[in-house]
């Protein structure tokens, strides 16, 4: 899973997958962290709380920063990592148990949402 998040590190730019990251040293650190494990759970209020900051600042700089709410860019992270596990053959549950879901059911709902599809329609689509 490193090597997959290594080429994403990109400090306030965007990835390959338009994922951007914060300028903010602290931040950007935070991401990183949630990059490299990105089974890590963690709420605004907990990383706020991480960084010495209010949960109100941290949202408010968190969207300047990368036009995204922290839950939509931690959701953001977690699809890229899914599909890019799937690509590698891997089962939907495995993913799911890799990417820090207890529930199958929690992490397809929530990769429905995100991506308005399943895995394995986009084993489909292509």
């Amino acid at each position: 899973m490193r090597s997959i998040i290594g080429n994403l590190l990109y400090a306030g730019q965007r990835t390959n997958f338009a994922l951007a990251l914060p300028r903010l040293p602290a931040m950007r650190y935070l991401a990183t962290v949630m990059m490299v494990t990105p089974n890590l759970i963690m709420d605004v209020d907990v990383a706020a709380d991480h960084i010495g900051m209010s949960r109100r600042s941290f949202t408010r700089r968190f969207r300047i920063e990368t036009e995204l709410s922290f839950a939509q860019w931690r959701r953001a992270l977690v699809t890229y990592c899914a599909d890019v596990l799937f690509r590698d053959k891997e089962s939907v549950s495995s993913i799911a148990h890799q990417l820090g879901y207890d529930s199958v059911s929690a992490f397809i709902a929530m990769y429905r949402r995100t991506r308005d599809r399943t895995l394995a329609a986009k084993e489909l689509v292509g």
